[in-house]
């Protein structure tokens, strides 16, 4: 079934492994406009091998199995070609593929595609969502379900790749349907691509998401005539309602309870006083410190949580936790909420912990943060230690951004080079994590900072405090520009905007980048 044919098809296999042709990249542009997508046809797959037309019963006699689109050539040739496009759950066999070398990147081009249909109106299967029999959502649930149960069975997957196995359960479908504060992103990006005039609601809801969303959503529902856009606009404003709404957390931990009655005592009594405290109903900030210690709890646990389905709750869980905690945290931005400096640190270590139940930073990481955290909560500190300190936990976009790499880089720069969008995955991942709280509440103590030792951070007449940072004092005078294409020379008066520093780069006036870069250079 994915065998590379033998045909025309296969002059466009990539001359470099793992790089799209533009001919390959025309296919899936192809796809998403086809009415039957990446599938030419719907067949039975039978348990003997067997590949039948569509009837009643058709493997009846041939141990089951299960009927779905079958691919087209295209895709064929695409997967024989490394590209785990049009992944069918239900196909996959669990033991198999854990068995394989390359499971790891394959799992993460599965979780890309799973991203790029939730924020491109389906991707490939833009207008295959509509061919009848292509794909079956109870088995595709079944196979979720099955892939990640094998996933979390492995003891040596737990720490490793913790990362990874949470981005598995929160995009695999597996019988559980739970918003999220990124799921609430995807859907308003991918309606603002549709709709340029939605642009400016999306806007809203990415900066500062509020319950109040789902009205202006609904509302501007009622003026679309599309009937599916109209649809997708009414799941946003569900969504947002589910994410932002009353707190859901005490179901949600009744829930667990009930599936994992032999959890650990000390995770039990942790989930028993949350849900206790929140029957009081307590402020947002209690709240909030509640679920981040809880969510890091329930990490911690993890390893101890048997059989299998008791850590598919636990992370099923978290996920609910987290997107309630998001929304919390959307309160606490209100500008009507100052609270003082120490206030504001409690509340970033809250975030570390929710940030390190997410899997962004290691445990190693996470205790060099409390212990920043210790630091500054002193009855006095100095300036110099409250900066230093503040840069410290400045760091932490920077180790999620490479954590997502290591699980996420070598599948983002195959599938990217197929589909440029898949480019977006990481950022949204950060940017509907507790990171994009814990960013402005560090912003804010950063403005502190710098306001009382006089310095100022400006980027294009906007004040910043966090987002950006000068490695090395000094002044640099040139013009800004992109980085050179193919044959195209650095200037020696260039500031450069550089995705990472180059290690052969020539010199320049300075340059820009996206992560630290190397702090020994002169021209940051």
């Amino acid at each position: 079934m994915l065998a590379l044919f033998a045909t025309p098809l296969t002059h466009a296999a990539s001359n470099d492994e793992g790089v799209a042709t533009a001919e390959q990249r025309q296919w899936i542009e192809d796809m998403k406009a086809a009415p039957r997508g990446p599938f030419s046809r719907i067949r039975w797959f039978c348990a003997d091998g067997s590949v039948l037309p569509p009837k009643p019963y058709a493997c009846g006699e041939r141990g089951g199995g299960i009927q779905h689109g079958e691919l087209n050539e295209q895709a064929k040739a695409l997967r024989a070609s490394g590209f785990e496009i049009a992944n069918i759950l239900a196909e996959i066999d669990a033991a198999s593929f854990l068995r394989e070398s390359d499971f790891r990147q394959r799992l993460g081009q599965i979780l890309i595609e799973q991203f790029l249909i939730q924020i491109d109106d389906g991707w490939i299967l833009r207008k295959a969502r509509f061919y009848r029999g292509a794909l079956q959502e109870e088995d595709e649930r079944r196979g979720g379900r099955e892939l990640l149960l094998a996933l979390l069975a492995e003891q040596r997957l737990i720490g490793r790749d913790y990362a990874l196995l949470r981005s598995a359960v929160g995009f695999l479908p597996h019988g559980v349907d739970s918003q999220s504060a990124t799921r609430v992103r995807q859907l308003s990006a991918s309606l603002a691509d549709r709709d340029r005039d939605f642009v400016q609601i999306k806007n809203k809801i990415h900066v500062k998401p509020e319950l109040g969303d789902a009205a202006t959503v609904r509302d501007y529902a009622a003026r679309v005539r599309d009937a599916e856009l109209k649809k997708s606009y009414l799941e946003l404003a569900s969504a947002v309602e589910q994410v932002y709404g009353r707190s859901s957390a005490r179901q949600a931990i009744a829930r667990f309870n009930r599936e994992a009655r032999s959890a650990p005592a000390a995770l039990k009594s942790q989930l028993d006083a949350v849900s206790s405290a929140f029957d009081a109903n307590p402020e947002p900030a209690r709240r909030f410190a509640l679920l981040g210690g809880l969510l890091a709890a329930l990490r911690d646990h993890l390893p101890e949580l048997k059989p299998a389905s008791q850590r598919l709750a636990a992370m099923d869980l978290g996920l609910q936790l987290e997107a309630e905690m998001f929304a919390i945290g959307s309160q606490l931005r209100d500008p009507q909420f100052r609270p003082s400096r120490g206030m504001r640190l409690r509340l970033l270590g809250d975030s570390i912990a929710a940030i390190y139940a997410a899997g962004l930073v290691s445990p190693r990481q996470r205790a060099a943060l409390e212990q920043s955290l210790e630091r500054l909560s002193a009855e006095q500190v100095a300036l110099d230690v409250y900066k230093r300190e503040l840069d410290q936990l400045a760091l932490v976009p920077g180790w999620a951004a490479q954590r997502l790499q290591f699980h996420f880089g070598e599948a983002m720069q195959r599938l990217s080079s197929l589909e440029p969008k898949s480019t977006r995955f990481f950022d949204d991942t950060l940017r509907g994590s507790m990171l994009f709280v814990y960013a402005d509440l560090l912003d804010t103590l950063l403005r502190d900072a710098n306001r009382m030792a006089g310095v100022r951070n400006e980027l294009f007449g906007e004040d910043l405090g966090a987002g950006l940072r000068a490695l090395n004092p000094g002044l640099a005078r040139g013009r800004l520009l992109p980085a050179p294409g193919a044959g195209q020379r650095f200037a020696e008066d260039g500031i450069y905007i550089l995705p990472e520093t180059e290690a052969d780069l020539p010199p320049v006036a300075g340059i820009l980048t996206a992560g630290e870069g190397n702090p020994l250079s002169h021209v940051q």
